[in-house]
């Protein structure tokens, strides 16, 4: 343990040479990247990002409760997404996700 600058107390320091990884994996070029937990997808950050867009209707309150209630499951935790006037609009990625919450139709959103 070394003295800190001031001069008050100890201070850990790390050894020299020693890595520190937190929860990553390599790539096999020495870089790290973030562990995706299983059947999790690298989500991009704003649904703008994204050119293939649906809009998914369910068929009972029930089947769009049940698909919102997916959007906090570990998958699609960090999935963009909107809400319109009795659907959800997600990357087109997504849409295989909804299928345990019932049957539901979908529209691909034109956005030109």
């Amino acid at each position: 343990m070394r003295k800190n600058r001031t001069g008050a107390g100890e201070v850990k320091l790390p050894t020299k040479g020693r890595r520190v990884v937190r929860n990553s994996a390599h790539n096999g070029n020495g870089q790290s990247k973030p562990e995706l937990s299983p059947g999790t997808v690298p989500w991009k950050e704003h649904l703008s990002s994204y050119r293939d867009l649906r809009e998914l209707r369910f068929q009972t309150t029930k089947q769009n409760h049940k698909a919102l209630g997916l959007l906090d499951s570990e998958a699609l935790r960090d999935m963009p997404y909107d809400l319109t006037g009795g659907g959800i609009v997600v990357p087109a990625e997504a849409v295989p996700y909804f299928k345990t919450a019932g049957k539901f139709t979908q529209k691909k959103l034109d956005l030109s």
